[in-house]
């Protein structure tokens, strides 16, 4: 049986979204999480995905975002954990620095499912440093990355899992993230399935 694809996704762009439209920085990321859910069945849908691994909140962010901003995506965060409650075969687990209290506590509303259909992976408080400092690596569990999205047109990693990214297929798209649809994710997997069937990688 062909293994299922391990895809990463950096959600980028809900600041923007929220100062382009004159939303409340809470409500975009309200909505991000909407975004992530749909994402979530879509792959489900698709059948051939078997792994999402989203970057959730970064280290740096949270030391060096204001408090208001840093509010602003854990309440994203808790929306997308409480929902991914009503997902059936759905697994979610959060990898990270853990230590501040309220990263603590969303850590611990991951949902544990023997034998999933879709695991879930959430990079809450991560850093790449946190994850390579030991051997082997704090995220050892995840498998190495098929293909890794990123929206708003950055296109950079910005330290999201270097070990596991080494050999993906990178898939940017100037889409805000909370603008994201999951007709866009369709045709991103669609283009990694060219790339791929055409050996373009070089690896």
């Amino acid at each position: 049986m062909e293994s299922k694809l391990v895809v990463g996704v950096i959600p980028d762009g809900n600041r923007k979204w929220a100062h382009k439209t004159g939303t409340e920085l809470v409500q975009a990321y309200h909505q991000g999480a909407d975004v992530a859910i749909e994402v979530l069945k879509t792959a489900m849908e698709l059948g051939n995905v078997g792994r999402i691994v989203f970057y959730a909140l970064s280290h740096e962010n949270f030391q060096l975002r204001p408090p208001e901003q840093v509010q602003a995506i854990l309440v994203g965060i808790e929306k997308f954990l409480y929902l991914t409650r009503n997902l059936v075969d759905v697994a979610v687990q959060c990898h990270g620095d853990h230590r501040p209290t309220e990263v603590n506590r969303l850590a611990k509303l991951g949902v544990d499912t023997t034998d999933p259909l879709m695991r879930v992976d959430l990079l809450l408080h991560y850093s790449a440093g946190w994850d390579m400092e030991t051997r082997p690596i704090r995220t050892a569990s995840i498998p190495p990355l098929d293909a890794v999205i990123r929206t708003s047109g950055q296109t950079r990693l910005s330290g999201f899992l270097p070990w596991q990214s080494s050999y993906a297929q990178f898939l940017f798209t100037n889409t805000l993230w909370t603008d994201f649809t999951s007709i866009e994710f369709l045709k991103m997997m669609a283009i990694y399935k060219e790339i791929r069937g055409n050996g373009l990688t070089g690896v």
